[in-house]
């Protein structure tokens, strides 16, 4: 391949050198710097392929640059470099001629080499495309020069017969105006103009024979003085007295139909006075045939009896002859120039659709395939032809899924399935597919399949990952509290039968979170993966050992039949943290604690278990640590102390104690807010702003978060409508649920009073109520019918807190969710934590696959934003940006929309 590099930035240039470098040879290029010296070089010598920026030091608009180029170039396919924000710009290059865009920086020598190769591929398709159009343009030039022959044929006849009679005239005519029709209605027009103007007839028109119960017969065209009186009139082709007039006799028999009398024709009475007004006294009527059926009728009206001769009838035959030729020649010259229009549009649907199309033959071999077929599999056009889809067979699926697929096939249905395919670099990919017969001969017997599948490698992917997060914690790859419960809950069902014990140590880690302050997060990060691998290597084989959260493990020990084996593990557990850890090239020393519970003394359920041994760990964190305090009974005595608290929070409401601040929701890239989350805050007479994580809990346990849950609303409407009557407009205002709304079942009746208060009766795209995955997790299908009806009135549905429960892919498809928030956890250690950077991206990934909204929370710096906005993902929420404020702190915010919500609320 001859390519022509037209680029005026040096590093670019060099860039692009590298990758040609590296792209396997095959490539011999020139490079020019300006449009000038591309417009030189293109006149100077023949290229395959140009490789151009827009952005040139000598270049006009990039439209007019591109235009020069492609007219110099008489054929030379354009590839456009574009920079890394102006993707808009290459695909407007695109739809100006270019057969493609290329981002800078954002490929490599291989997709560099795929795209010069497709692109001089496509002009080489064009190129033949437009050789058919000049063939096709050949062909119209011989039908014209047909038609001139024809044109002359009719001049010598009209020459031979120069004295035949007016009705001879008409057909000469009238031949002229099939000749030259394009348009239906216009040819009828013309019909009946000639006959009244060059045949002297009084009047004419031209009719349709509907199908319908009454047979009524349309008339679409006339020409006359005041011929306007015969659309007023009935006509019929029914065999009744509406029908057998002229007209209704000749659409109905298929043969010319004469009135010679009207003044004393009993079958013209419904018509004799209409007629006889505007002195018709004879009327002609001549079938139009079209397509072996009688379409409508040609009517002739004439002052005098006498007027149709024989020798006229024959004429004014072969005119309605004519008339029907030319109707039929237009529609189907209207059939084929739609049926060519559909096959250009499917054609170029099926070249530029993101699915892989194929189209196969009755044996299965491969007739055509499209580009993302080529793409996705990596076997270009010709590699496949006639060859069967079985090339694509991995070898991991079993026999019985072909089988059963070419069952279906054979049987005249459409096959849906998943499979497992092998590209041909030899790597996995799984296309969803559905494969149906398309043609069936004249026997009914198929001949064609379609096939279209979509590369769902992505996706599958992105599930496996999600699903390995949702049991394992993905720090550590320990397994999380869930697997964990899920472990539990199995080992005391066959503990019940079989007698032996269970035991649950729950342990902590002294003074974490000083170590995690003074060495830093990461530092933090690497302890606590290095106590995972610990923790594996002292605990017995068949233990599990687990993460809850934070710094907080669990073992969990089975088949105990000795009393002080828990013992005898828990001195075992302490003494392994006599070793330091060497984290970044320093020793630590750290020390656990730990909390034991076992069944069946201890508790009786997983949940009980667990309780009692974090209720142990809890007494073994108090003075002294670094020891194993095994449940009793009495440690519950504790949780007496938060009774005053409950008794509080019961009140707070009644008393208006409860305050709402607003967390700013911010555009990553404009730091402009678009949205608040309304946050619930406890303002204790005697104990000042009480934290959420101690009170809400509580709200969840005793159900008071029911009746806190609708004041919030309520309240976080009313402040909309405080600031819209401000004129600080309707930003995005974000609500959270609880799993207990949803449970007690009259949550959008809630949420209907709420906006009814309000005024906002139908007008709901501004709220969004944001949900946890364990709300979703209590019933799947009361929660997606609730939202379901939420939805349907206009309110955005938002999931919070994503990644850290039970994420499935089947509640983002079951669940009609606008907005995906993904947990400050992963946030937090952005972009230095390789996991939780991969955990973001996969979660970005599948929110833009699924066309949701995703929203970061927890964002404190420039670097995480960075690293959001260089993922896709576009808004956030964070200490970086805005406190949550009270609603007086908000507005001044809202008054300066235009500007950066940072530094607006760093004034």
């Amino acid at each position: 391949m001859k390519l022509l590099l037209v680029e005026g930035n040096p590093a670019d240039v060099q860039w692009v050198r590298d990758v040609l470098a590296d792209s396997g040879g095959g490539v011999e290029w020139a490079h020019v710097d300006s449009l000038a010296g591309a417009l030189a070089a293109l006149g100077a010598q023949r290229f395959d392929a140009l490789l151009l920026d827009l952005e040139l030091p000598d270049s006009p608009a990039p439209e007019e640059t591109l235009g020069s180029v492609i007219q110099a170039g008489s054929g030379v396919p354009v590839v456009v470099l574009t920079g890394l924000d102006d993707e808009d710009a290459g695909r407007r290059a695109v739809a100006a001629g270019a057969q493609d865009y290329l981002v800078k920086g954002r490929f490599d020598s291989g997709f560099l080499r795929r795209t010069l190769f497709h692109a001089v591929e496509r002009q080489r398709l064009l190129t033949r495309l437009e050789r058919e159009v000049a063939l096709r343009e050949e062909a119209q030039v011989e039908l014209k020069h047909l038609n001139v022959v024809l044109a002359d044929r009719v001049r010598t006849r009209t020459v031979q017969l120069l004295q035949a009679n007016r009705a001879l005239s008409v057909l000469s005519q009238s031949n002229r105006a099939v000749l030259r029709a394009r348009d239906e209605q216009a040819l009828l027009d013309e019909i009946c103009h000639l006959a009244v103007k060059d045949g002297g007839y009084l009047m004419a028109w031209a009719g349709y024979a509907q199908d319908d119960a009454e047979k009524h017969v349309t008339p679409v065209a006339s020409a006359g003085e005041g011929t306007g009186w015969v659309r007023d009139l009935r006509f019929s082709w029914a065999d009744d007295e509406w029908g057998r007039g002229p007209a209704g006799t000749a659409i109905r028999t298929g043969r010319i139909a004469i009135e010679r009398d009207v003044e004393h024709s009993e079958s013209f009475a419904p018509w004799r006075e209409a007629a006889l007004k505007r002195g018709v006294h004879a009327v002609l009527a001549l079938p139009l045939h079209v397509e072996n059926r009688v379409l409508g009728v040609l009517a002739i009206g004439a002052h005098a009896p006498t007027i149709f001769a024989d020798h006229e009838l024959k004429l004014l035959e072969e005119l309605a002859a004519d008339l029907s030729f030319g109707i039929e020649t237009l529609r189907a010259r209207a059939a084929r120039q739609e049926a060519e229009a559909r096959a250009r549009l499917l054609s170029s649907a099926m070249e530029q659709t993101a699915d892989l199309v194929t189209i196969a033959d009755r044996d299965g071999a491969i007739q055509y395939v499209n580009a993302a077929f080529e793409r996705v599999t990596g076997y270009a056009f010709g590699e496949v032809v006639g060859r069967t889809s079985s090339m694509l067979k991995s070898g991991i699926q079993s026999p019985e899924v072909y089988e059963n697929m070419w069952h279906t096939l054979e049987s005249g249905q459409a096959f849906h399935g998943t499979f497992i395919n092998r590209r041909k670099d030899g790597s996995l990919y799984y296309e969803q597919r559905t494969i149906s017969p398309i043609i069936r001969d004249e026997h009914g017997e198929i001949t064609y399949f379609l096939s279209t599948g979509k590369d769902i490698t992505n996706e599958i992917v992105v599930e496996n990952r999600l699903r390995q997060l949702s049991l394992h914690d993905p720090l550590t790859e320990l397994p999380n509290r869930g697997h964990l419960r899920d472990r539990l809950e199995q080992l005391l069902e066959g503990a019940e039968s079989g007698g032996a014990g269970v035991a649950v140590l729950v342990l902590n880690l002294d003074r974490f979170k000083i170590i995690n302050h003074s060495l830093g997060h990461d530092s933090g990060d690497a302890l606590l993966q290095a106590t995972a691998h610990r923790l594996f290597g002292l605990v017995r084989p068949a233990d599990m050992v687990a993460r809850l959260e934070a710094d907080n493990f669990v073992v969990l020990m089975d088949d105990i039949h000795a009393a002080d084996t828990v013992s005898k593990l828990a001195d075992k557990l302490i003494s392994g943290f006599d070793e330091p850890f060497v984290i970044g090239g320093e020793e630590v020393f750290v020390t656990v604690s730990m909390g034991a519970s076992v069944w069946p003394g201890d508790g009786r359920s997983a949940a009980e278990l667990l309780q009692n041994a974090e209720v142990a760990l809890n007494r073994a964190k108090q003075p002294g640590r670094t020891r194993c305090e095994f449940y009793e009974p009495a440690m519950n005595a504790q949780a007496a102390k938060r009774l005053p608290i409950e008794t509080s929070l019961r009140r707070a409401l009644e008393r208006h104690e409860f305050v709402l601040h607003y967390q700013p929701k911010v555009d990553l890239k404009t730091e402009r807010m678009v949205g608040a989350e309304a946050l619930l805050r406890w303002q204790h007479p005697e104990r000042g702003l009480v934290s959420p994580e101690e009170f809400i809990p509580l709200l969840e346990e005793t159900g008071l978060i029911v009746p806190v849950g609708r004041w919030v609303l309520e309240t976080a409407c009313a402040q909309q409508r405080a600031w819209a009557e401000r004129g600080c407009g309707f930003l995005t205002m974000a609500v959270n649920l609880s799993a207990q709304q949803f449970v007690q079942g009259d949550l959008v009746q809630m949420v209907e009073n709420a906006l009814s208060a309000c005024g906002f009766e139908g007008k709901a795209d501004w709220l969004e109520l944001e949900i946890t995955e364990s709300a979703v997790m209590h019933d799947l299908g009361h929660t997606a019918r609730t939202l379901q009806q939420l939805k349907d009135r206009g309110i955005r549905i938002a999931l919070d807190d994503f990644g850290t429960g039970h994420s499935s892919l089947s509640y983002l498809t079951r669940l009609p969710i606008d907005v995906l928030k993904v947990d400050r956890s992963f946030v937090t250690h952005l972009p230095h934590s390789q996991q939780d950077s991969e955990v973001v991206r996969a979660i970005i990934a599948l929110a833009r696959s699924l066309d949701l909204e995703i929203v970061a929370e927890g964002v404190e710096t420039a670097a995480q934003q960075d690293f959001l906005l260089e993922q896709g993902c576009l808004f956030a929420q964070g200490y970086y940006f805005a406190r949550p404020l009270l609603a007086e702190r908000i507005e001044p915010l809202l008054a300066r929309i235009e500007h950066s919500v940072r530094d607006a609320s760093a004034e």
